[in-house]
């Protein structure tokens, strides 16, 4: 099996739950390839992310680069992005408006501070116009407990693999 696991992250927890989920999956026998999304706006500072925050409240996806990664390749394209606004960021969305179509399977990820994952899901997967294989929420608290980190993303990728 071919996945790509393709991803936004702008503090850094996004990239390493993508990490943690690609580690899975070869753990599994996956061919994997991981790959950053890049918003060509900046989000950086305090006027990056009320962009971003703004952005992601109504809906906007925002211009990407275009993946290196061909995504018609693949058997499962998992998509991650952060929680925003209740939301996910305008970078996957985009991604997943554009190329995430091409897709024979997706899945998708989040990773999010305190709340859940609120229309996340719902809205990305409006995006691809496809229900995902299986979604995995992760939260700041869950990203610092090792032991119970690496079952939900083993679980995760066992619904990808299995």
């Amino acid at each position: 099996m071919k996945a790509l696991v393709i991803f936004y992250s702008r503090s850094g927890n996004t990239r390493r739950a993508a990490g943690l989920i690609a580690g899975a999956l070869e753990a599994r026998g996956a061919e994997v390839v991981s790959e950053e999304l890049v918003d060509k706006r900046s989000r950086e500072g305090f006027g990056g992310l009320l962009r971003a925050g703004l952005d992601a409240t109504f809906g906007r996806a925002t211009a990407i680069q275009a993946p290196k990664a061909d995504v018609a390749g693949f058997d499962v394209v998992v998509v991650g992005t952060p929680v925003w606004a209740w939301a996910g960021t305008p970078a996957a969305r985009a991604f997943c408006r554009t190329w995430g179509r091409r897709a024979k399977r997706t899945a998708l990820f989040c990773t999010l501070m305190n709340s859940t994952p609120g229309g996340t899901f719902k809205a990305l997967s409006s995006a691809l116009q496809d229900e995902p294989l299986a979604t995995l929420a992760l939260s700041h608290r869950d990203l610092k407990d090792e032991a119970a980190l690496g079952a939900r993303v083993e679980a995760f990728a066992a619904q990808l693999t299995d």
